[in-house]
């Protein structure tokens, strides 16, 4: 289900809503703050980067969020191959130089030394406790219907650095 949603919230926007804002010659601006309380898509509290710029994905179908976002060139370290998500790879050529790994765990300590700032999980995932004791922000994700994706990219907005008007408009 996950990825059908995924699938027609993708087939609903159109090529400019995956556009990174420093493609148009705009910067993401970092908060004066260093870091911020947000909630995961399972009503946990995370504290956050004010601004993430380096992020893992444990969960394929998170990353249209993040395109969605503007954020896509963000993922440092992803759960996706060009060989099951070509369009993805296509679309945001950025994620060829990200580290690929098989299934859904990253090696904690690898994602450390690639100094990431925030991961995404699937709801559930028991690597999260993992990554968490190694000091990493973990944001659990998941929806099954429309509105608990119209929820995910909400909270996913708020972990990027804030909801701006364009991102509740799409939701």
């Amino acid at each position: 289900m996950g990825r059908l949603l995924s699938g027609l919230l993708l087939a609903s926007l159109s090529a400019s809503a995956f556009a990174d804002p420093g493609d148009e010659g705009q910067t993401i601006q970092a908060s004066p703050l260093k870091s911020r309380q947000v909630q995961d898509d399972g009503g946990q509290q995370v504290n956050v980067p004010a601004a993430p710029a380096r992020i893992a994905d444990a969960w394929y179908a998170h990353h249209v969020l993040l395109m969605t976002l503007g954020a896509g060139s963000r993922i440092v370290a992803t759960v996706n191959h060009p060989e099951s998500q070509p369009w993805m790879f296509k679309v945001l050529p950025a994620l060829n130089q990200a580290t690929a790994i098989q299934g859904t765990t990253f090696n904690a300590e690898t994602l450390l030394a690639a100094h990431v700032e925030l991961v995404f999980t699937a709801l559930g995932d028991r690597q999260a406790i993992a990554y968490r004791q190694l000091g990493l922000p973990v944001m659990q994700m998941g929806y099954t219907d429309l509105a608990g994706l119209k929820r995910s990219m909400l909270n996913t907005a708020e972990a990027l650095g804030g909801a701006e008007p364009r991102t509740r408009a799409l939701a």
